[in-house]
């Protein structure tokens, strides 16, 4: 089995991450009005930087501010997701040396 570098780790987590925020994004706009409230929660805890867009609650914003508002909780998404694989994978390369310098083969 070939193992992952710490990068790609990090890598693979970023685009999980931009992806859940595309797919949010798509989603929003495709069931528009009728929306599934318990997939909207689910996206919401999956794409936390999506709750910048309370912004456009009270003050309407026009369609350029709404995409660019969404792009930067994409960006942000997809850094939040990067972080925890990087996490992910320094915890998985620290446990790896430990079990080595037990004598467990992995």
């Amino acid at each position: 089995m070939r193992h992952l570098k710490g990068w790609s780790i990090v890598a693979a987590f970023s685009v999980l991450g931009l992806l859940i925020a595309c797919l949010n994004v798509a989603y929003l706009w495709i069931t528009y009005p009728h929306r599934n409230p318990t997939i909207e929660n689910v996206f919401d805890l999956l794409c936390r930087p999506s709750l910048l867009t309370a912004v456009c609650m009270d003050v309407p914003c026009k369609n350029a501010d709404y995409a660019q508002l969404w792009a930067v909780a994409a960006i942000l998404n997809a850094a939040i997701y990067g972080i925890v694989g990087g996490l992910l994978a320094l915890c998985v390369s620290r446990l790896r040396l430990l079990l080595k310098h037990v004598g467990v083969r992995s």
